[in-house]
């Protein structure tokens, strides 16, 4: 049956651990659903989450299409879960556009983060802090970004898998994994 999902459906199930959101989000995804009074309607993927479980999609509706704008730049995605094919413990998805030189000009960056207590999200006031900004190299990139997420306040689900503070710890991991990826990719 697994084999048989889509990612219309998984995302109109709003599971907030499920695979496809961190990277929708960082991507600035489009929902578009259709009902036979309204016809089609596009909204943000991050407006189309409502909650645990919960999204704007009505009774009569149905998810048509997902539009995902074209976007330059290195991506990855990272999940942590008890077996490879549950849904995720944590799960994010990182984005970087950058221009290197003598120094790295982070051009736009994003960071997209699941199995949060209310619902998945980007966490835009970390990603306003880096954009636009020069860095030494990528070791003083990820040294900032870092730093700077043990700022954020991240609120992840507690469940019978791993509580808030777990997930919390699990997530520096999975950051310092996928920034230490794109080191080693760009140097």
């Amino acid at each position: 049956m697994r084999s048989l999902g889509t990612i219309g459906g998984s995302i109109s199930h709003a599971d907030p651990s499920a695979d496809y959101y961190p990277t929708l989000l960082a991507l600035e995804a489009k929902v578009c659903k259709r009902s036979r009074k309204s016809g089609k309607t596009c909204l943000p993927i991050s407006d189309f989450i409502q909650g645990p479980f919960t999204t704007k999609l009505e009774r009569d509706e149905i998810v048509e299409e997902i539009v995902i704008p074209k976007y330059r730049g290195i991506d990855h995605y990272e999940k942590f879960s008890i077996r490879k094919a549950d849904f995720a413990l944590v799960n994010l998805a990182m984005i970087l556009n950058y221009d290197k030189g003598e120094k790295l000009l982070v051009k736009d960056f994003r960071i997209a983060l699941g199995s949060l207590k209310v619902k998945p999200s980007r966490l835009i006031g970390l990603e306003s802090k880096v954009k636009n900004s020069e860095f030494k190299d990528f070791k003083s990139f990820s040294e900032r970004l870092l730093m700077l997420y043990d700022e954020e306040n991240v609120e992840f689900q507690s469940t019978i898998h791993g509580s808030s503070l777990y997930r919390r710890e699990v997530s520096k991991t999975l950051i310092s994994r996928l920034l230490n990826r794109m080191v080693n990719d760009n140097g």
